[in-house]
């Protein structure tokens, strides 16, 4: 019979010994990152000079993430202090030494943790974090990794600028102590949150052989193992602290691409009527005349099958729309006077309205059967305006908003993101603009910042960016902004900016200009690439092309030359500092090295393309294309992550410009 004497039993008197700051009293505890407790005068002691004085309570069963949380909690308090914790468990824990309790267990229950007003209240990924002076509680509904991360970013002043060990922040000490508080993170972004990473665009068989195309097979067996793994567990352990790899939807534009080979024959009338003397044919990019009935319940027959909450209904990649008078119909006034062809395939049409038409029809079906079910579509292409009509979306539909091109950050993006927002739709972003600059340092924090605070606070329910390219060294500023400033929309941008110069010590100052300079020539970049037509399509195929071109006018000799002072004075100073901020600031002078060197092999190939005759010019086209791959070599072996060589030397090959 259970005794409910509290001192009958040695861990709860020692529980109610310790609750000096209360649990099961707190407040309700809501938002992304409210801090609700106030600071105790006493200090919880997890290392006292070099000396464990506390352990970890690890649950008798744990939950999925639970072992790993566990495991980078001890990783953090070793690498700070030279440490680690002894983990124990009900069966084990002496009843006296102070606890660090990670995940639902005995512990955390006679706590109070597990009750409805301390987890119930979060999501699936919300995370309560409670520090007394004699123990700490770390628990996540589903993912207790999440408040060992920030338990660990808080409590320990820890930060990480960039993956691997060069890029983890934080301050050597024999004594780690935390004060006492309370706080929970949470998010309304449940869905979906990806800031993806271009190492997993393709199957490791496929990058094992993208590898040898690019750099050789000899090298590719050199480094395969070895830099190449390195480079793709790294960054995902960094986009897993970043609480940037959560994809519960199912959404892309790959619903429809079986449908032409499946349906053609018996039900060509599925697919969307070209203009008068224009054949329809088909493909995996095909369009639907999604006025069709049979469309709609052709659809939702399959979607049964899958008993799922979740519906992609994102339209194919391409243009091609329904020319068809009950597709017209559905579009908005203003389209009426459009042609047929224009319809079918121009910048002119809008057609918002007739898709929100469809998809809210397929909404309401949809939830008659399922309640919980989701609908996710892309507002892309001719669907990427807002509607020009008073048309709703249905509270059933969850829209990725694919704003944020090549042209970034000179684009409409707010404009749009409103005007859907007042449409009372539920919002993803689903921008491209990470893969803008070729490699360069080619850099937008503020603006990237700043435009994802505002979203944030205009039905914002995630994102899926394309992608983290890997050029941490040139424009992993920008992936620190985008990732910060997603978990922190409170924030003010530049403390999250002024947090990164901060990780290079007394070298900050030349390295925030080093930035602030770089910042500046890439406001030239939308203007320049209009203003002289580098663009050939508005599509990533023409923005790679964009970009060579655009590399050699912004990133100029002169552009090396007043930031070659810059990284000098940088490198003086960190030489006086701790040898982790020398390292930080090296692999700085890599990216600048690796954007120097493209710069002018890119320079000179468009030279020897312009002069086809000139063989002097071809030769030295190809002496710096040779250099620079000797450089990309030699980098990714030693560094991996400065820049994804890969990834640019692909890009490069398919635009055929150096080769």
């Amino acid at each position: 019979m259970k005794n409910n004497n509290l001192d009958s039993n040695p861990r709860r008197r020692f529980l109610r010994q310790a609750a000096t700051v209360a649990i099961t009293g707190a407040a309700a505890l809501t938002g992304w990152e409210k801090i609700v407790g106030a600071a105790a005068n006493n200090t919880f002691t997890l290392v006292q000079n070099g000396v464990p004085t506390a352990v970890i309570f690890a649950p008798d069963q744990p939950e999925k993430y639970t072992a790993a949380a566990i495991a980078d909690l001890n990783y953090w308090i070793k690498r700070i202090s030279g440490v680690s914790l002894k983990i124990v468990s009900a069966a084990t824990w002496d009843q006296k030494t102070p606890v660090i309790a990670v995940g639902k267990s005995t512990f955390t229950q006679e706590c109070g943790l597990t009750n409805k007003s301390l987890l119930e209240e979060l999501s699936e990924d919300g995370a309560k974090i409670v520090i007394t002076p004699n123990y700490v509680l770390l628990a996540g509904n589903e993912r207790d990794d999440y408040a060992v991360t920030e338990f660990v970013k808080y409590a320990f002043n820890v930060r990480w600028i960039w993956p691997g060990q060069s890029g983890e922040v934080f301050e050597p000490r024999s004594t780690i102590s935390v004060t006492p508080k309370q706080w929970t993170w949470d998010t309304p972004m449940r869905e979906i949150r990806m800031l993806n990473s271009t190492y997993h665009f393709h199957s490791p068989p496929f990058a094992r052989k993208e590898l040898e195309e690019q750099l050789g097979k000899e090298y590719a067996d050199e480094v395969w193992s070895a830099s190449y793994a390195t480079a793709v567990e790294e960054t995902d352990n960094w986009l897993h602290r970043a609480r940037s790899d959560v994809k519960r939807i199912v959404v892309g534009q790959t619903a429809f691409r079986p449908w032409w080979d499946e349906y053609s024959a018996e039900h060509p009338d599925w697919f969307a009527k070209p203009p008068a003397g224009v054949i329809q044919k088909g493909g995996n990019g095909v369009k639907l005349n999604i006025s069709n009935p049979a469309v709609a319940d052709t659809i939702l027959s399959r979607w049964q099958k899958t008993h799922k909450d979740y519906l992609n209904v994102a339209p194919n990649d391409s243009r091609g729309y329904c020319t068809c008078d009950v597709c017209r119909s559905w579009d908005a006034p203003q389209m009426q006077s459009l042609t047929d062809a224009q319809i079918y395939n121009s910048d002119k049409a809008i057609l918002t309205d007739r898709y929100l038409h469809f998809w809210n029809m397929l909404a309401k079906r949809a939830a008659a059967i399922n309640p919980k079910v989701l609908l996710a579509t892309y507002a892309y292409r001719s669907m990427q305006h807002p509607p020009l009509t008073n048309i709703k979306a249905d509270p059933h539909l969850l829209i990725g908003y694919v704003g944020g091109e090549g042209y970034y950050p000179e684009e409409p993006i707010r404009q749009e993101w409103a005007g859907w927002a007042a449409a009372d739709a539920k919002l993803f972003w689903r921008p491209n603009l990470l893969h803008c600059g070729h490699s360069m340092p080619y850099l937008f924090p503020k603006n990237l910042g700043e435009d994802l605070h505002y979203l944030m606070q205009r039905n914002m329910r995630g994102y899926d960016f394309d992608a983290i390219t890997g050029h941490w060294a040139t424009q992993g500023l920008n992936y620190y902004m985008a990732a910060e400033a997603l978990l922190r929309p409170q924030t003010n941008i530049a403390e999250i900016e002024n947090e990164y110069y901060a990780a290079f010590g007394k070298a900050a100052e030349p390295v925030q200009k080093y930035f602030s300079y770089w910042q500046e020539i890439t406001k030239k970049g939308p203007s320049t690439l209009q203003d002289q037509k580098l663009v050939s399509r508005e599509t990533w195929g023409g923005w790679w092309e964009g970009f060579f071109k655009l590399a050699p006018i912004l990133y100029n000799d002169q552009a090396f030359e007043d930031t070659k002072v810059l990284l000098q004075q940088a490198e003086d100073l960190a030489t006086n500092d701790q040898p982790v901020i020398a390292e930080r600031v090296r692999f700085l002078r890599i990216g600048w090295e690796h954007s120097r060197m493209t710069s002018q092999a890119i320079d000179a190939a468009l030279k020897a393309n312009e002069n086809s005759d000139d063989d002097a010019l071809k030769q030295n086209a190809v002496q710096k294309r040779e250099a620079l791959m000797a450089y990309r070599k030699s980098t990714f072996k030693e560094n991996p992550l400065a820049v994804n060589v890969t990834e640019i030397t692909r890009i490069e090959r398919s635009q055929k410009i150096m080769w």
